[in-house]
């Protein structure tokens, strides 16, 4: 079984475009305040079902680190666009929207390069590597597997 945390979605085109800037910061907050208590229950359910594999995909980490650093992974590498986002037009072309701008600029030829889908989910670079990490942490003997010691 994989846990997985709640990613950085205050860093969204949603939050990022929403009037209310302090409550980017109070939901930063939140989830972090969350992600505590998701693992702290996926340990306690790790000890109390020893017979099953209980794996805590950390997706906030994982979020935060390939918007600080797309170059990092080969899934990434193409991404440029880390705030707006791409949506699809009546006329099937791709556009962008940037928080907090009403700007609309063709981006059909270029759907690798964003970050965000849409106002809250990711690109399919960004989804492959998940896939990918979540896999290698799966296949690791021992590796991630819960209970492990924290602090």
């Amino acid at each position: 079984m994989m846990i997985i945390t709640i990613p950085a979605l205050e860093e969204s085109p949603a939050m990022r475009s929403s009037p209310v800037i302090q409550s980017m910061f109070n939901m930063g907050a939140q989830i972090v305040d969350f992600n505590g208590r998701i693992a702290f229950m996926a340990h306690q359910f790790a000890e109390a079902f020893s017979d099953a594999n209980v794996f805590l995909f950390d997706n906030l980490h994982f979020t935060v680190g390939v918007r600080d650093n797309p170059q990092k992974h080969a899934e990434t590498q193409g991404l440029k666009e880390m705030e707006g986002y791409c949506v699809s037009s009546k006329a099937g072309d791709l556009k962008t929207r940037e928080a907090g701008k009403k700007t609309e600029v063709d981006c059909d030829q270029e759907r690798d390069r964003w970050y965000w889908r849409d106002k809250t989910r990711t690109t399919e670079p960004a989804q492959r590597l998940q896939a990918r990490l979540m896999v290698e942490q799966m296949s690791l003997p021992h590796g991630g597997m819960l209970p492990y010691e924290f602090w």
